[in-house]
Protein backbone atom coordinates (compact mmCIF):
# COMPACT_ATOMS: atom_id res chain seq x y z
CA UNK A 1 0.00 0.00 0.00
CA UNK A 2 1.36 3.54 -1.10
CA UNK A 3 2.89 5.22 2.19
CA UNK A 4 0.63 8.59 1.81
CA UNK A 5 -2.57 6.55 1.53
CA UNK A 6 -2.03 4.44 4.21
CA UNK A 7 -1.18 7.73 6.45
CA UNK A 8 -4.12 9.08 4.90
CA UNK A 9 -6.51 6.55 6.26
CA UNK A 10 -4.92 6.41 9.75
CA UNK A 11 -5.03 10.03 9.91
CA UNK A 12 -8.74 9.86 9.01
CA UNK A 13 -9.71 7.32 11.74
CA UNK A 14 -8.09 9.62 14.43
CA UNK A 15 -9.34 12.46 13.47
CA UNK A 16 -12.92 10.68 13.76
CA UNK A 17 -11.93 9.17 17.40
CA UNK A 18 -10.47 12.67 18.57
CA UNK A 19 -14.29 14.39 17.03
CA UNK A 20 -16.13 11.60 18.91
CA UNK A 21 -13.82 12.25 22.05
CA UNK A 22 -13.84 16.05 22.05
CA UNK A 23 -9.75 15.25 22.15
CA UNK A 24 -8.30 17.34 18.89
CA UNK A 25 -5.41 19.11 21.10
CA UNK A 26 -4.69 16.23 23.10
CA UNK A 27 -4.31 13.75 19.88
CA UNK A 28 -2.43 16.28 18.19
CA UNK A 29 -0.08 16.74 21.11
CA UNK A 30 0.32 12.83 21.21
CA UNK A 31 1.29 12.59 17.34
CA UNK A 32 3.69 15.44 17.40
CA UNK A 33 5.47 13.76 21.02
CA UNK A 34 5.29 9.94 18.59
CA UNK A 35 6.47 11.91 14.93
CA UNK A 36 9.19 13.47 17.24
CA UNK A 37 10.84 9.90 18.80
CA UNK A 38 10.70 8.49 15.64
CA UNK A 39 12.77 10.57 14.15
CA UNK A 40 15.74 8.51 16.12
CA UNK A 41 16.78 6.30 13.40
CA UNK A 42 18.40 4.20 16.31
CA UNK A 43 14.91 3.64 17.63
CA UNK A 44 13.33 3.35 14.23
CA UNK A 45 15.85 0.52 13.33
CA UNK A 46 15.23 -1.23 17.25
CA UNK A 47 11.55 -1.14 16.35
CA UNK A 48 12.08 -2.27 12.97
CA UNK A 49 14.57 -5.20 14.01
CA UNK A 50 12.17 -8.96 13.13
CA UNK A 51 14.92 -10.58 15.76
CA UNK A 52 13.02 -8.55 18.68
CA UNK A 53 10.49 -9.87 20.47
CA UNK A 54 6.91 -7.30 20.18
CA UNK A 55 6.96 -7.37 24.09
CA UNK A 56 10.30 -6.00 24.17
CA UNK A 57 9.29 -3.32 21.79
CA UNK A 58 6.06 -2.90 23.74
CA UNK A 59 8.47 -2.10 26.70
CA UNK A 60 10.88 0.07 25.19
CA UNK A 61 7.67 2.09 23.55
CA UNK A 62 6.20 2.91 27.06
CA UNK A 63 9.82 3.86 28.40
CA UNK A 64 9.67 6.77 25.96
CA UNK A 65 6.45 7.68 24.92
CA UNK A 66 5.17 8.39 28.53
CA UNK A 67 2.24 10.52 28.91
CA UNK A 68 0.51 9.98 25.90
CA UNK A 69 -2.84 8.10 25.97
CA UNK A 70 -3.76 5.01 25.60
CA UNK A 71 -5.45 4.93 22.84
CA UNK A 72 -2.37 6.60 20.96
CA UNK A 73 -0.14 4.36 22.42
CA UNK A 74 -2.30 1.44 20.58
CA UNK A 75 -2.04 3.14 17.56
CA UNK A 76 2.15 2.87 17.56
CA UNK A 77 2.05 -0.57 18.97
CA UNK A 78 -0.43 -1.05 15.78
CA UNK A 79 2.05 0.71 13.62
CA UNK A 80 5.02 -1.27 14.63
CA UNK A 81 3.12 -4.61 14.28
CA UNK A 82 2.49 -3.75 10.38
CA UNK A 83 5.90 -2.43 9.83
CA UNK A 84 4.35 1.03 8.83
CA UNK A 85 6.76 3.51 11.18
CA UNK A 86 7.64 5.19 7.88
CA UNK A 87 4.03 6.91 7.52
CA UNK A 88 3.62 8.75 11.04
CA UNK A 89 5.34 11.97 9.77
CA UNK A 90 2.76 11.92 6.82
CA UNK A 91 0.22 10.83 9.50
CA UNK A 92 0.54 13.70 11.25
CA UNK A 93 0.58 16.35 8.71
CA UNK A 94 -2.67 14.46 7.14
CA UNK A 95 -4.11 14.76 10.98
CA UNK A 96 -3.18 18.27 11.13
CA UNK A 97 -4.62 19.16 7.45
CA UNK A 98 -8.23 17.71 8.81
CA UNK A 99 -8.33 19.76 11.99
CA UNK A 100 -7.39 22.90 10.46
CA UNK A 101 -10.23 22.11 7.18
CA UNK A 102 -12.53 21.22 10.06
CA UNK A 103 -11.76 24.87 12.28
CA UNK A 104 -11.70 26.80 8.91
CA UNK A 105 -8.30 27.50 9.28
CA UNK A 106 -6.01 27.52 5.75
CA UNK A 107 -2.56 28.02 5.51
CA UNK A 108 -0.69 31.21 3.86
CA UNK A 109 2.90 31.96 2.63
CA UNK A 110 3.04 35.65 3.22
CA UNK A 111 5.96 37.34 0.94
CA UNK A 112 7.51 40.45 1.66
Amino acid sequence: MAKGVSAKRHAQAVFQIALEKEEMGKWQADLEVIAYALRNPGLVALLENPKLHFSEKEKVLQNILTGISPIAMNLVYFLVAKNRLRIVEDLVAEYQRLVNAYYGRETAEVVT
